[in-house]
């Protein structure tokens, strides 16, 4: 959200016009397909942070044997059994014994 917003209508396209400008480059290169998959993910948040505009959203994370394991990223109003059911079911793919994990009561 904090991208979306921050971007507007036509922050994309003033960044693409940027980054990708045949006069700095007839063919587009990795570099500047990394510089404008940087700015887009960037300046947004930095642009909402500094104005104090940045939306909230959960980061869901299991601590285990002194381990962070990030597990989800919803919005508030995401229902929890929906969130929990996200995590299992993409999750347990990376993390096999999360079940048990979960079970023993670590979720942060």
């Amino acid at each position: 959200n904090n991208i979306i917003l921050g971007l507007g209508k036509t922050g994309a396209e003033k960044i693409a016009k940027e980054v990708l400008d045949p006069a700095k480059s007839p063919v587009v290169t990795p570099d500047m397909v990394n510089e404008f998959a940087r700015r887009i993910a960037q300046e947004p948040a930095r642009t909402r942070s500094s104005r104090k505009k940045l939306t909230g959203e959960w980061i869901i994370y299991l601590r285990h044997e002194e381990k962070n394991y990030y597990l989800c990223c919803n919005s508030h109003d995401t229902p929890d059994q929906f969130i929990y059911d996200r995590i299992i079911e993409n999750c347990v793919h990376d993390f096999p014994n999360l079940p048990a994990w979960l079970k023993a009561g670590q979720l942060n």
